[in-house]
């Protein structure tokens, strides 16, 4: 960049002082100034070699335009010489070529050619050849040691004469020319020339100026995976393009990337350090009489742009320098309208101070605000608010995603006007701003194998940097966490919600609320059915299904009940059974040989009952009472082809119980139990003591005990191959330490899935949701939006993965990842 600089300050000399130009111009003398776009090239072959096999560019879109393959029958035959490229415009759809290109004779590449012949024409005025190659007709001349090309008889004999007329270039035509770089691939875009999609609406009169330049200039690399130029941006004396809008205008860092949600189709910014300077450059532009006083919002802003969201709705970001400062500046009229997770969202009783931003943005439609951080966030409605808040608040923005991280690189950190987009962004969207059109022409040629495509213009002193890339497409979408669904659930949850699938579809939450209603709510937020319980669920709702039958039930104990209903909420068949004592501990079942034949047992203090599926009290299970109260249900745990029965009791012994019920492992020595469960780790039952140390139990009965540092508050969770403990805000994962922020968490839990084991953890505080794999790697895009998770099951396509996450109140979150 620094070279293309200093070239063009030796060039805008050269000018000045009436200078002749230099030789490497040369070329240009042929080429009319009304072409749309002009490549420059060393190396022909190779650079249609790069279009043709760039993954990046949309091949079918680029022939149908350019119809290079024409250009490529010639080249083919043309030996290898500095060439230009120029294309003009034919119709509305395509472009004819004009190759002119540096040659010493006259000469073809002729040998072992099929279908070739050569027709020499002379007229009046000009001696031309019509060259036939496979049925692609191509016109030359050869002048002054220059062969020029093209598709068409009419620009070619145009591009002779003009060679002879004198023609003057404009200034900004002179500057792109200077500026290019020899020794690479220089594209050349003649902004005038280019016809943009145009929207249906019926276009204002202070819209944007028809171009964004005269002319631009950059070097082009282009390889298999990877697109990127740098170049300038230029304008005639006295024109009045957008770039123009930004004169005498100080850059800032662009920041709406942070906030733009990653399902986003794409956005543009502009910075400025002084609106008033700016609204002064607009105001030549669109002449109109608004008066902008000093306690305008704008004059605490540093950005501005729109998001273009998924469903084509358009929300406008300001970010603030002082977000007190911009808030009290706001009409105090301007009522709440609600509270999304903690986020205030107002109405707009008058929007009056936005109009200042015309025609950088327009400003209409908008009739809600909220503040994130240091943003202002304006949408036409509640949802595109909300889908802002979340996205923001779960950090699924386009800041985190690795193929913008990458694209960043090729990018200034600040600039003028950055324009983003992906391949969802709709050609045909009704967009009336030059930026969006600008670079919807020119991802209109990319393919869809890239992540995001950017435009950044930074205005200089008589011309602006240009600086641009493509990123190539990414991880695929099921490895990163996107917020699917948000529904409001009929009343706020008590207890353990469940995440009811079947078909291995998210099809139902699950929950009782605080008068003891269970209900079924679908995933679009309709309530299935709900059913009066008796008492309080203890414990959690379990999800299983009967051996031959595929159909979900659900399993759960009241105080006095045991409950096993249908999907639908019907009671199935031998249950419920009822119980003159209270139940003490949750339900617990256990399928022994993971083939669906359950059984469920129940804990009433001392004592404990086990029913099969039928609803029948189990024959062979015999265990007598404990000596003091079972304080935790009893547990299902296999070792080494081994079943065990793991009952703790109020006075610190622990049972070991074979299937029947009688002892199988006899525990040396009582124990001081937390309120910890028991778990298999390693072939040891392992738990927590009272005073936070890991206790051991081996298959011999023997118990040992491990020192955990930092054991305040100290939690555990365990299965076979994975230990996870957590105190304060260190989580260890199999010995693996993780630094949480500080915060209040929920207790680790384990999710088994498709062979793999995920790790969740809460911070009920700051509202965030981790989660890990068994490594203790956090998972792209994690944390997110949330206060626990209910359960994570497969969906139905590939391995994707959706988790329930419970928000605020009666709001739940399904993430997929």
């Amino acid at each position: 960049m620094m070279k293309l600089l200093a070239t063009l300050m030796v060039v805008l000399t050269l000018i000045s002082c009436d200078k002749a130009e230099n030789k490497p111009s040369d070329l240009f003398s042929y080429v009319p100034e009304r072409s749309s776009i002009i490549v420059s090239t060393k190396n022909l072959p190779v650079f249609l070699s790069q279009i043709d096999s760039s993954e990046l560019l949309d091949q079918d879109k680029i022939e149908s335009v350019f119809k290079l393959s024409a250009l490529k029958e010639y080249a083919g035959i043309l030996e290898t010489s500095r060439s230009l490229i120029s294309f003009y415009r034919k119709d509305s759809l395509s472009y004819n070529y004009l190759l002119i290109a540096e040659a010493k004779k006259d000469t073809l590449l002729t040998k072992n050619l099929g279908d070739f012949s050569v027709e020499s024409i002379s007229t009046n005025e000009h001696d031309y050849k019509k060259i036939s190659l496979n049925d692609v007709v191509t016109y030359s001349a050869f002048i002054n040691n220059t062969i020029l090309a093209s598709s068409s008889k009419k620009l070619l004999l145009e591009a002779v004469n003009h060679s002879k007329s004198n023609i003057p270039r404009t200034d900004s035509f002179k500057k792109a020319i200077a500026a290019a770089s020899l020794d690479k691939t220089a594209l050349f875009v003649n902004h005038s020339e280019i016809v943009y999609k145009t929207s249906n609406k019926k276009i204002p009169e202070n819209r944007f100026p028809e171009s964004i330049a005269n002319w631009s200039v950059v070097d082009l690399n282009l390889d298999l995976l990877k697109m990127n130029f740098n170049g300038i941006a230029v304008s005639n004396s006295g024109s009045k393009n957008t770039l123009d809008l930004f004169r005498n205008i100080q850059h800032q860092k662009n920041e709406i990337q942070n906030i733009a949600p990653f399902s986003a189709k794409g956005f543009y910014s502009f910075t400025y350090t002084d609106f008033k300077k700016l609204y002064s450059n607009l105001k030549e532009h669109t002449k109109d009489s608004l008066v902008f006083n000093d306690n305008n919002l704008l004059n605490f802003t540093k950005e501005a742009g729109v998001i273009v969201l998924k469903n084509d709705e358009n929300v406008l970001i300001l970010n603030t320098m002082d977000a007190q400062l911009a808030k009290e500046s706001l009409p105090s009229s301007e009522d709440l309208l609600t509270e999304y997770r903690g986020i205030p969202i107002h109405s707009i009783s008058g929007n009056t101070y936005l109009k200042f931003l015309e025609p950088l943005i327009p400003s209409e439609e908008m009739e809600a605000y909220a503040f994130l951080d240091n943003f202002l966030v304006y949408a036409k409605t509640q949802e595109a608010l909300e889908s802002i808040i979340g996205n923001y608040q779960n950090n699924t923005t386009v800041s985190k995603q690795e193929s913008f991280i990458d694209l960043q690189s090729n990018l200034a950190e600040s600039s003028s006007l950055l324009v983003v987009s992906t391949p969802k962004m709709d050609l045909g969207n009704d967009m009336l701003s030059m930026p969006f059109q600008i670079q919807q022409e020119f991802a209109s040629y990319l393919s869809n194998k890239h992540s995001f495509s950017a435009i950044q213009f930074v205005k200089s002193e008589g011309f602006s940097h240009i600086h641009g890339a493509v990123s190539k497409a990414g991880k695929v979408q099921n490895e990163e966490v996107e917020e699917t669904i948000t529904i409001s659930l009929p009343e706020p949850i008590s207890g353990e919600a469940l995440l009811l699938s079947i078909s291995n579809n998210p099809n139902a939450i699950v929950y009782q609320d605080l008068n003891n209603i269970l209900y079924a709510v679908s995933n679009n937020g309709k309530t299935l059915w709900k059913k009066q319980l008796d008492t309080k669920i203890v414990g959690e709702i379990h999800q299983i299904a009967l051996k031959g039958n595929g159909n979900p039930l659900l399993a759960f104990t009241t105080l006095s009940k045991l409950q096993v209903l249908n999907s639908n909420g019907k009671e199935a068949a031998g249950f419920p059974i009822e119980f003159k004592d209270d139940i003490t501990q949750p339900l617990a079942i256990f399928d022994y040989d993971n083939n669906k034949n359950y059984r469920f047992v129940v804990t009433q203090k001392k004592e404990v009952f086990m029913y099969d599926s039928k609803g029948n009290a189990v024959k062979g299970f015999n265990f007598d009472k404990t000596s003091s109260e079972i304080i935790q249900p009893p547990k299902h745990i296999r070792i080494k082809n081994k079943d065990y029965i793991v009952v703790p009791e109020e006075n610190g012994q622990l049972h070991i119980l074979s299937r029947q019920g009688k002892e199988r492992i006899s525990v040396k020595g009582k124990m001081e139990f937390s309120e910890s469960a028991w778990y298999e780790n390693n072939n040891y039952f392992v738990s927590l003591s009272k005073d936070n140390k890991i206790l051991k139990v081996d298959t011999n009965g023997k118990i040992s005990t491990q020192e955990v540092n930092g054991t305040d508050g100290l939690k555990i969770t365990a299965e076979e191959k994975v230990l996870v403990l957590l105190s304060e805000n260190v989580l260890t994962i199999n010995k693996n330490e993780i630094q949480l922020d500080y915060g209040l968490y929920t207790n680790p839990k384990l999710h088994l899935l498709g062979g793999k084991s995920y790790i969740s953890v809460a911070d009920t505080q700051a509202k965030k949701v981790y989660l890990f794999n068994d490594k203790g790697e956090l998972l792209p895009d994690f944390p997110v939006y949330g206060v626990g998770v209910s359960g994570i099951i497969s969906a139905n396509r590939g391995n994707a993965k959706t988790a329930l996450i419970l928000g605020e109140g009666n709001e739940v979150i399904f993430y997929g990842f």
